[in-house]
């Protein structure tokens, strides 16, 4: 591990933390999205997990000392870049995002401010604008609140992992476990629910990209790990008839995954956790876009 840009000791109010693995074509859009938040008191920290690209190249080139670039020679997993990145945030708070997503330009100010003004919540999620590979909005997600009991935590999703932003120190005290690989959102929120308080904002701060397909072998490892997780917290918050039927749905959905794309309906199954977006919300999200766009981000 390599640091590129030496980490600053004074405190920000905000690190941002943004893993990456070959996303040169999203990249830089995701780091300008940061530059475009309306709260300048942040830091980001980008890690690359041992890109082959030139998503490396762009993270370096990038000339401000808000930003540390730290590298890899090898591909290790997200769970241990984002573990990482809790311990090296300066920021009273954390916000976690993805390096093909983008920032609403207020996501900062607006999370910051919840948190603020409700000291007993933990960690906060919002709704969030669906795009296309391309950058188009097509839909919409996560506009009602989260259902914080643990039967519901177990068999639904609790938040849009990639729109959370939460106290530093909580995400120091619960790490996410790297034997749930592509669940470990899910396990955590199993692991912490009882003795979490989660917040939410019904609005999309977040524009998360939607792949026009999915990958059968990493839905299938999701389902993996949704069953250990099953295994492990269900017979006590479901009983083991119920949790005997997670276990028999989470053996079943890659094989009907696995179908589907033979037959290239995947993409329909992927827009079913989307709601329809109306032409308002489409505007909405245009401007978002184009804001975003505006905005110049420091290189070298």
């Amino acid at each position: 591990m390599e640091t590129e840009y030496a980490n600053q000791s004074q405190a920000v109010r905000v690190t941002v933390g943004i893993p990456f693995y070959n996303a040169e074509s999203t990249l830089l859009d995701a780091i300008r999205s940061v530059f475009s938040q309306t709260l300048p008191d942040w830091e980001v920290i980008l890690i690359d997990d041992g890109s082959t690209d030139r998503s490396l190249k762009i993270a370096q080139s990038i000339s401000d000392s808000r930003v540390t670039v730290q590298t890899s020679s090898s591909n290790r997993g997200l769970v241990r870049s984002l573990n990482e990145i809790s311990q090296m945030a300066r920021g009273e708070y954390l916000a976690r995002m993805d390096a093909d997503d983008l920032m609403h330009p207020q996501r900062l100010e607006r999370q910051l401010q919840f948190l603020d003004t409700h000291p007993a919540v933990q960690v906060i999620g919002s709704g969030v604008y669906v795009i296309d590979a391309a950058g188009r909005p097509n839909g919409i997600r996560g506009e009602r609140p989260p259902d914080t009991a643990p039967t519901s935590v177990l068999t639904r999703n609790l938040i849009i992992h990639p729109t959370i932003t939460g106290r530093t120190a909580w995400f120091r005290s619960n790490p996410y476990d790297a034997s749930y690989p592509r669940a470990e959102d899910h396990e955590l929120w199993c692991r912490t629910c009882k003795q979490t308080s989660f917040g939410h904002i019904a609005e999309p701060l977040m524009l998360v990209r939607n792949a026009a397909s999915g990958n059968v072998r990493k839905y299938a490892e999701t389902c993996r790990s949704d069953r250990r997780i099953f295994r492990k917290y269900g017979p006590a918050h479901l009983g083991r008839m119920r949790t005997a039927a997670l276990m028999a749905g989470a053996y079943a959905k890659p094989l009907v995954y696995s179908l589907l794309t033979r037959m290239s309906l995947e993409s329909r199954l992927l827009g079913l956790r989307n709601a329809s977006i109306s032409k308002e919300q489409m505007r909405a999200a245009n401007a978002v876009l184009q804001s975003i766009a505006s905005v110049d981000v420091p290189r070298v």
